[in-house]
């Protein structure tokens, strides 16, 4: 509520007309910027789905056109929760075995490995940001959200790489539980290699990510220094990331923060919205309506 009453008093502020002029000269002049951004988009989610079909190749084998259906597929049910926390269960429905506990524990270990990059490159624009901004005046509160995200980067990648540790703990702890121990026998199927090759494919997939936000930034007429790119737009993706939203509220979200990032360097707020929202356009919800129709396609196909 409080990034809508935000972003609603910014609006108020946007003369309609000049909005449309952006929109339209960017356009007219641009355009070829626009369709690197949609190419990049096949890129984005073509890694996730390669990611996807590597991460379950132990338990179930997928072509990558299916992965690619089931991830998208994956993105249209997330719609409806939390950060999209409901993800996997979009893209069990492509699967054959669709409730296997290992399949669901390597999808999520495969979100996590995109979360720790997110975290990671988000730190030190996250740092700076809470150095320099009167948004948030209480250092105690500062150096807790420091140590927070710190301790979150550590405690994450400790558990990627003690994966056999924790396997043998919990054998001692939950022998005789049917479902924990699949999950259990699914952290055994990843090694030390397999790890390395995920949170390489999620650092990728983050730079074209981070690729397709600049571009647009420059479609809008928004000219950031590569610095700027490197510490500002990773601290944008890390506050979208840890603030919780669903489908309609997400939008509004990614901008209030990206305003209140990149405001304060000069930019117009009609250029910075028409960029976060042109981006939450081609990767979320052209995602999300091309998952909806692959879902409905796969289940008239198999009838």
């Amino acid at each position: 509520m409080l990034c809508f009453f935000f972003l609603f008093k910014k609006l108020k502020k946007i003369n309609l007309t000049e909005f449309d002029e952006l929109i339209f000269s960017s356009l007219y002049n641009s355009w070829h910027l626009l369709v690197l951004v949609m190419l990049l988009f096949f890129i984005n989610w073509g890694i996730e789905a390669y990611k996807w079909k590597f991460i379950i190749r132990k338990t179930q084998k997928i072509s990558f056109l299916k992965s690619f259906a089931a991830v998208l597929g994956g993105v249209a049910v997330s719609s409806f929760t939390p950060n999209r926390t409901g993800e996997f269960a979009g893209r069990m429905l492509f699967l054959k075995n669709k409730l296997i506990p290992e399949i669901i524990t390597l999808t999520i270990f495969g979100s996590i490995s995109q979360l720790f990059i997110t975290f990671l490159a988000g730190l030190p624009g996250f740092y700076i940001f809470l150095s320099t901004t009167n948004y948030i005046s209480f250092i105690n509160f500062k150096n807790f959200l420091i140590l927070f995200l710190f301790f979150a980067v550590v405690v994450i990648l400790f558990f990627l790489f003690n994966l056999n540790k924790i396997k043998g703990l919990s054998k001692k702890l939950i022998i005789r539980n049917n479902i924990l121990t699949q999950i259990t026998h699914a952290f055994a199927l990843l090694n030390l290699k397999d790890i390395c090759i995920l949170l390489s494919l999620s650092f990728f997939r983050y730079l074209v990510f981070l690729l397709q936000f600049a571009i647009l930034l420059q479609y809008f007429k928004i000219n950031l220094e590569f610095n700027q790119v490197l510490l500002i737009l990773p601290a944008i993706f890390l506050f979208q990331t840890v603030i919780p939203s669903f489908l309609l509220s997400e939008i509004g979200i990614r901008m209030s923060i990206a305003i209140t990032l990149l405001a304060p360097l000069g930019f117009a707020h009609k250029n910075i919205i028409a960029s976060s929202t042109l981006l939450w356009i081609i990767n979320i919800m052209i995602a999300a309506i091309a998952g909806a129709l692959a879902i409905l396609f796969y289940k008239t196909s198999k009838k």
